[in-house]
């Protein structure tokens, strides 16, 4: 039987670039030998395309693989861009395709549509670029003060697009409310600014098909953060420790992230819980697949491995499910 020609699109043009290549390398290490011939191509930074060494194109390729494993992270990769290149050539690809891609790395609309599905989100307000052209050369504070009217602090400032490398940062003053949205005008980056709910982070990972079930979820991860000096030491805790009810919530939660956002083959949903109910954060269509993962911790945990999930992965991408 002939080998399955993978390409494994890694890199990218985003901050996420060495990320990417992270995840690349697993899949590379990790698709099953016997099933599957890997071709590793390198997107470089620039946007230039190369395998073996040499530059290439998607025209080439088209000829030369057939499937290709996204293992792209943020703008571009996770997008609906590369999604719609791939399908102009017609390469069946994994992960979601271009509406999904595009609405799940979109907060805005993305928290918008899980709030009409049911699902709560923290109360915010999406900022954009035409909101901020009346303070790039003056002070913010009326825009400030409107936020504050209509959001009690803490406040988080994050970017409305995903693959963006602004940070999401939590104001706690008026002050630092004023420096996250100059520091977004001067980059002329949209944000959304939300209620910063307190609670504990919660991460939810669903695969699509996986043991027989259209929407297999793992168990929820919690994430525990704690202070080591001048920097923050993250811990994933799997299971999490949530009671039955809140477990059974979030992996509930997670299957209708991943259905109303059109999400395919796999998915991360995050999620804060309160002693008011669990609030959706924000999904990952492509989650890192690194030792370390979110995904890998929960692929042990339930007795599966990283080859069974990416051989499952490609076979959904061969058979355009």
């Amino acid at each position: 039987m002939n080998k399955i020609r993978v390409g494994v699109l890694r890199g990218g043009a985003g901050h996420t670039y060495h990320e990417s290549l992270n995840t690349g390398l697993e899949v590379l290490r990790n698709l099953p030998e016997k099933k599957y011939d890997p071709v590793d191509i390198l997107v470089t930074k620039d946007g230039q395309w190369y395998t073996g060494g040499l530059p290439t194109t998607l025209q080439k390729l088209s000829r030369k693989v057939d499937v290709m494993f996204n293992a792209l992270h943020g703008e571009y990769g996770e997008d609906g861009k590369v999604q719609r290149e791939l399908e102009s050539w017609k390469i069946p690809y994994t992960g979601s395709k271009v509406f999904g891609s595009a609405l799940g790395a979109h907060r805005a609309f993305a928290r918008e549509h899980l709030r009409q599905a049911g699902l709560k989100v923290p109360r915010g307000r999406w900022i954009r670029r035409e909101d901020m052209d009346e303070y790039r050369d003056k002070s913010n504070a009326p825009l400030c003060f409107e936020i504050f009217r209509e959001l009690t602090p803490p406040w988080t400032v994050k970017p409305v697009f995903s693959g963006s490398p602004f940070p999401a940062v939590v104001a706690r003053s008026f002050p630092d409310l004023q420096a996250a949205l100059a520091s977004a005008i001067e980059a002329d980056m949209p944000v959304i600014v939300e209620e910063h709910v307190r609670g504990t982070e919660a991460v939810c990972v669903v695969a699509d098909g996986f043991r027989g079930e259209d929407t297999y979820t793992f168990l929820p991860l919690e994430i525990q953060y704690r202070k080591q000096g001048d920097s923050t030491e993250v811990r994933e805790i799997i299971p999490g420790r949530f009671s039955r009810v809140e477990s059974a919530f979030l992996q509930e939660a997670a299957r209708r992230v991943h259905r109303t956002l059109g999400l395919r083959h796999y998915s991360r949903s995050d999620f804060t819980v309160t002693p008011r109910g669990i609030y959706a954060l924000h999904a990952t269509a492509l989650p890192a697949l690194g030792k370390e993962s979110p995904i890998s911790h929960a692929l042990g945990v339930v007795g599966s491995s990283l080859p069974e999930f990416l051989d499952h992965v490609v076979g959904l991408a061969v058979a355009r499910k």
